[in-house]
């Protein structure tokens, strides 16, 4: 479970339906799924002075607006 969690007072967790979904305090989230809690966040990478492949090109990678283009996404 993510630390990032503990700074809400409350969490909406989900229980495989998309109808079970029920707030609940991080804290009694991990109790109740014996969650270990690590850092889960990526840090961003750090933007390059040179141009390259998939710069602002729609190219793969990410345009301006941080979406994914369709070659990185898959498409």
């Amino acid at each position: 479970m993510d630390p990032d969690l503990g700074v809400f007072p409350v969490v909406w967790a989900a229980a495989g339906l998309p109808t079970a979904v029920f707030p609940v305090p991080p804290a009694t989230l991990r109790t109740l799924a014996n969650a270990m809690v690590a850092p889960i966040r990526e840090e961003p990478a750090a933007e390059s002075t040179e141009a390259g492949p998939g710069d602002d090109t729609g190219e793969g990678g990410l345009v301006e607006d941080g979406h994914a283009t369709a070659q990185n996404a898959g498409v």
